[in-house]
């Protein structure tokens, strides 16, 4: 009888810490794409910003680290620069101002990070702006091919455009 407590009891405590460790992380989380001019009369911030980038999902997505990169194709040679994100007035809400040269083409690559889940999104730019069906979202960040796949398609597009 002794000999099953030794083994029933490490066995109850793991069960009991694994269900509280995936109740913890089971809410999910994500990031969403958000036209400015949805808060540019709330925001000063909101409406120099060409996207907005807001944090979801349980628990407390306010406490989420949301950074990201302008990936660009200026004269054929590949750039990368580093965005301040500004915190907006609405809660986990985030403006991306224009921070790269008009020159060329970009995509915004955004990472989304809490409580160890991490969630990305892909923005194409076009003259400062962006359309919302362009973003793609993912449950993970994106890859370094999805993000040069996105930055070839704006090239050919704004070819295309210009022929």
């Amino acid at each position: 009888m002794l000999h099953n407590w030794r083994i029933r009891l490490p066995l109850a405590v793991a069960a009991v810490l694994g269900a509280s460790t995936i109740a913890v992380v089971a809410g999910g989380f994500w990031i969403s794409i958000q036209n400015p001019s949805t808060l540019k009369d709330k925001d000063p911030v909101a409406a120099r910003a060409v996207v907005l980038v807001r944090a979801d999902g349980c628990h407390n997505p306010a406490e989420a680290l949301i950074s990201g990169n302008a990936e660009g194709l200026v004269n054929g040679v590949r750039k990368s620069i580093p965005l301040k994100l500004e915190r907006l007035s609405q809660p986990a809400t985030y403006a991306v101002t224009p921070q790269w040269p008009a020159e060329g083409v970009w995509v915004l690559n955004i990472k989304g990070t809490y409580l160890g889940r991490t969630t990305g999104a892909l923005v194409e730019i076009t003259r400062h702006k962006f359309e919302k069906e362009s973003a793609k979202l993912f449950p993970r960040e994106a890859t370094a091919e999805e993000i040069e796949a996105s930055l070839k398609s704006l090239a050919r597009q704004t070819i295309a455009k210009n022929n």
